[in-house]
């Protein structure tokens, strides 16, 4: 199941495709494999998640978690590089979720835009 965030005045989403044939983002992306966490603003608490790729206008993620994901649903992202394997809540990068595609229960892939552009090109 795919949802996509389609009102143009609300932060204006840029899409993310899936499949690659309908890319209209305007950034580069990158694929980059790294883990990380969600913080859920709706639920206050973590999930767990792997970056599928990167951009420095938002990323696509593999994420855990029982509860469902909503477009247009604010979250904050964070990702571990090199010897830092914990996410200090202070690098977490704020996002919209834009697209939603249900894996198998407790999965999901996101697709997130940053709303925090100088965040962006730091967690990028």
């Amino acid at each position: 199941m795919h949802a996509t965030l389609n009102n143009p005045d609300d932060l204006t989403p840029t899409a993310f495709a899936f499949d690659g044939h309908d890319d209209r983002r305007g950034h580069k992306r990158f694929l980059v494999a790294r883990p990380g966490k969600i913080f859920r603003r709706s639920t206050q608490q973590y999930a767990p998640m792997t970056t599928r790729n990167l951009s420095f206008g938002g990323a696509l993620v593999a994420v855990e978690a029982d509860r469902p994901f909503s477009v247009g649903e604010i979250i904050d992202v964070g990702v571990s590089y090199g010897r830092h394997q914990v996410v200090p809540t202070d690098k977490l990068v704020r996002g919209i979720v834009v697209r939603v595609e249900r894996l198998e229960p407790g999965r999901q892939n996101l697709a997130v835009r940053y709303i925090q552009p100088v965040g962006a090109a730091a967690a990028a």
